[in-house]
């Protein structure tokens, strides 16, 4: 499998430069991890040298974009050299890495020694028994306590009370919404009162345009495809809950996720079903909501403000903003779907406490700081918001705050465990009944009873 070290972008000087901008900034590379500010109260230090010569491999299987993420993984290898004299760390970008872990790990000779781990691939490489436990490690580091992230970013690091991860940034699920078109129709330009279901259902109508033929050409939000990061805010926001605590049981057949289909379906039958549109809202390849053809779509916030933060997104110049999953008839929301990516160290490694020393230089509340600054990553720990170095960044970008009061009622990705599996065929029948081609409460009754039968396999 193809590596590639990383090796462009900011130079050393201008990285570790950042750490003027960090709490306790005096101390931030030689005087150790934390300082007696950090969460829980109390000082934390590095946990000893590193044997001469020793090199740390960081490996990881994302967009290898050197001015942001990239700069932010040679800081905290930088970091890491500065707290532990005699030891050196590098990145590497690989391919498949849950299968390049599993399988060198099963062969004796890890191919990391510390790894980038997406939401699923934590949870089922530990299922595998292929990473470390880290227990222990986190609790000589006050700061990395559970009571220390946001709730919900503790579930996808935490298996019979045991931690295997450090979690690095934080995301929600949201909605994004086009400036423009909708002030052009008289409306919010940030769809500021979008509170409810209802309030969606009219903006959908007031956006929607059609032809002549009586076809669609421009929409509001077709709610034409739905995926379970989606349709698991819209319960949340309704009061309900998808699955159990450990994510052991389907929890769908209640009254709140009855009223989610029936939502989605009459949106989907009023404004997302294709043969309703014109030929020009129907080519392959075309993301209508960048063409301005669609006034509004689900996204999460971390991708959602990447984007809007690329010159000319739209071609039009306009702006665009970032609304909560409106509230169900319930009345009990707001709440999101909202995950974590992390970090953690392979079964076997040769330094187990040096790979978490490494990993920890790039998530503690110092490191987390550099990351949203330097690879624009949002932190899952509520400390950093209450930062100067937040402040600052929220004078930058006032929707920053919108994805912070997210993050605050966020709730847990549904099935991540077995995610891969319950999107195939326990996930059809949901998606059937949205498309009106079966009742919604006998799908629902079976699709709980495939998701079950994922979960316990």
């Amino acid at each position: 499998m193809a590596r590639r070290v990383l090796s462009r972008g900011p130079s050393r000087r201008t990285v570790l430069g950042l750490a003027a901008l960090l709490p306790g900034a005096a101390g931030a590379c030689a005087g150790g991890a934390g300082g007696a500010g950090a969460p829980g109260g109390g000082t934390t230090q590095p946990q000893g040298r590193a044997r001469q010569g020793t090199t740390l491999t960081y490996i990881y299987d994302h967009t290898d974009l050197p001015q942001t993420v990239g700069a932010w993984y040679r800081w905290m290898a930088d970091r890491y050299a500065d707290e532990f004299p005699g030891g050196k760390a590098q990145v590497q970008l690989v391919s498949k890495l849950p299968e390049l872990v599993t399988v060198s790990v099963a062969g004796g000779k890890p191919a990391g020694d510390a790894v980038y781990l997406r939401l699923f691939e934590a949870r089922e490489l530990w299922d595998a028994g292929a990473l470390t436990e880290l227990t222990a490690s986190i609790r000589t580091y006050k700061e990395l306590a559970p009571a220390n992230y946001f709730p919900s970013a503790n579930d996808y690091r935490t298996a019979g009370n045991k931690l295997f991860a450090l979690p690095n940034y934080f995301n929600a699920e949201m909605i994004w919404v086009n400036n423009r078109l909708l002030g052009e129709a008289g409306l919010d330009p940030r769809g500021a009162d979008v509170k409810t279901w209802d309030d969606l259902a009219r903006y959908n109508q007031t956006l929607s345009k059609r032809n002549p033929e009586g076809k669609y050409v421009q929409l509001g939000h077709p709610m034409s495809s739905v995926a379970w990061q989606g349709l698991s805010a819209y319960v949340y926001a309704n009061g309900g809950e998808v699955q159990d605590a450990e994510v052991t049981r389907a929890t769908l057949n209640t009254p709140q996720m009855e009223r989610v289909i029936v939502f989605w379906r009459d949106m989907y039958q009023r404004f997302g079903n294709p043969a309703l549109w014109d030929e020009s809202l129907r080519q392959n390849g075309v993301d209508y909501f960048q063409t301005e053809r669609w006034a509004i779509r689900d996204r999460s916030f971390g991708f959602a403000r990447a984007s809007r933060a690329t010159p000319n997104y739209f071609s039009s110049g306009t702006d665009s903003w970032l609304i909560p999953v409106p509230q169900g008839p319930t009345g009990k929301g707001p709440a999101s779907t909202t995950w974590v990516n992390q970090m953690g160290v392979p079964k076997g490694v040769p330094n187990p406490d040096q790979s978490f020393e490494l990993l920890r230089c790039a998530v503690d509340v110092k490191g987390q700081t550099v990351m949203h600054q330097v690879a624009q990553w949002e932190p899952s720990m509520p400390a950093y918001y209450q930062s100067q170095a937040f402040r600052d960044e929220l004078k930058k970008d006032p929707l920053l705050q919108v994805g912070l009061d997210a993050f605050k009622t966020g709730k847990t990705y549904p099935f991540y465990r077995r995610y891969s599996v319950v999107t195939g065929d326990p996930f059809a029948p949901l998606l059937a009944a949205i498309k009106g081609e079966r009742d919604v409460r006998g799908a629902i009754g079976e699709a709980e009873r495939l998701h079950n039968l994922a979960l316990q396999t």
